[in-house]
């Protein structure tokens, strides 16, 4: 059935903005573990899972997403056969963001939903991390015979992670009893994935149901609403979870990946995640060069020492510089005898003359894009 299935990849609540970052570019077109972006990871696994038609709805600061999406090859998506498909939020609300709402969005396109001849719908998120084969979740829905089937996460650290996340409550028979936010005052939750399958019909009336209670409406509002004549059954997953749904959380996780035996529990055999390649050469170390407990990515001359840290693509590091539990992004230029502890580097940026930029972990230092320091 996975065949007769639509892949939808909504764009994030407003609450899960990446601070500073998020000025510009989406969540989804963010810079992940150097080469990856926060999208590749929902559609590597519907590609991986044999979804063939996807459908990406995007709120606003399209162009990154959209030159990184291109036709979907990378995802090995035939057009032929479906391919990913873009759509924008209402034109009338572009100067009213707050009222870019999902359920508005999808209302807006409701009419392509419906042009897709399928038979279920797998919804999913960018903001969420992990790397899973969708056809076990809709075995499971189609087995137990509920209406919407949400996957979950049992964790023990929500006191520390995932906030302003959905925790679910559930009953004795496995349904849905509760949805609520996670504000970090108990460390075992079940966190909501923002991810669901339904009937492609049951999932039209969603939106109208939505759209029609309130303009403002997400998702998630009329989920958690229906549960009273509705079948909403809870899927446990076991697998990685990541979130990535502020500044925060996005250091938090990129850092923790680094764990490689962590890394290998989200790379698996078969189910590779996908992204744009770059056509530029191996990165060049330089004999004064050393990296330990790091990804660094293609196409970097590095002189310096770099520790526990994530460097993205065409970054130059220059001698006697050190860098350590930090994100740099692609296209960075780093001069001599620099010191970068607990800091993220946006694109485009070019760090010479400060010598020494120190966050926290908890307050990481933010250089923000195309800056000059």
């Amino acid at each position: 059935m996975i065949g007769r299935t639509l892949g939808i990849v909504l764009f994030n609540h407003d609450n899960t903005k990446i601070e500073g970052i998020g000025d510009f570019v989406s969540a989804a077109a963010t810079s992940f573990l150097g080469r990856y972006r926060c999208i590749d990871f929902p559609l590597s696994s519907l590609a991986n899972s044999g979804v063939t038609a996807i459908q990406v709805f995007v709120k606003e600061k399209p162009k990154s997403l959209v030159e990184h999406l291109d036709s979907g090859r990378q995802y090995n998506m035939n057009e032929k056969r479906g391919g990913i498909r873009i759509y924008f939020a209402p034109d009338t609300y572009t100067s009213m963001s707050n009222n870019i709402t999902d359920i508005a969005t999808l209302h807006y396109n409701k009419l392509w939903i419906e042009k897709e001849d399928k038979d279920y719908v797998i919804v999913t998120t960018s903001n969420m991390i992990y790397n899973f084969n969708f056809e076990l979740l809709l075995s499971k829905h189609i087995e137990s015979g509920a209406d919407i089937t949400a996957m979950y996460k049992e964790v023990n650290n929500a006191d520390t992670h995932f906030m302003n996340c959905e925790t679910v409550e559930l009953n004795r028979q496995g349904g849905i009893k509760s949805i609520a936010v996670n504000f970090g005052d108990k460390a075992k939750r079940n966190i909501l994935m923002g991810t669901y399958v339904m009937k492609k019909d049951v999932f039209l009336k969603l939106i109208d149901r939505a759209y029609a209670t309130s303009r403002l409406y997400w998702l998630r509002d009329i989920i958690a609403e229906v549960g009273d004549y509705l079948d909403i059954r809870g899927y446990k997953y076991d697998g990685y979870l990541g979130c990535v749904n502020s500044f925060k959380a996005y250091y938090q996780t990129s850092m923790e990946l680094l764990d490689l035996d962590l890394r290998k529990t989200l790379y698996k055999d078969g189910a590779p995640i996908y992204t744009q390649t770059k056509d530029s050469a191996p990165s060049l170390y330089y004999k004064d060069s050393k990296v330990t407990g790091s990804l660094v990515s293609n196409g970097c001359y590095v002189h310096g020492t770099i520790e526990h840290s994530i460097i993205g693509r065409q970054v130059s590091i220059g001698k006697g510089t050190v860098i350590k539990n930090s994100i740099i992004f692609p296209d960075v230029e780093i001069g001599d005898n620099m010191i970068l502890e607990n800091c993220v580097v946006d694109k485009y940026s070019v760090l010479k003359k400060k010598k020494e930029l120190i966050g926290s972990e908890e307050t990481p230092f933010y250089v923000e894009r195309s800056s000059i320091i």
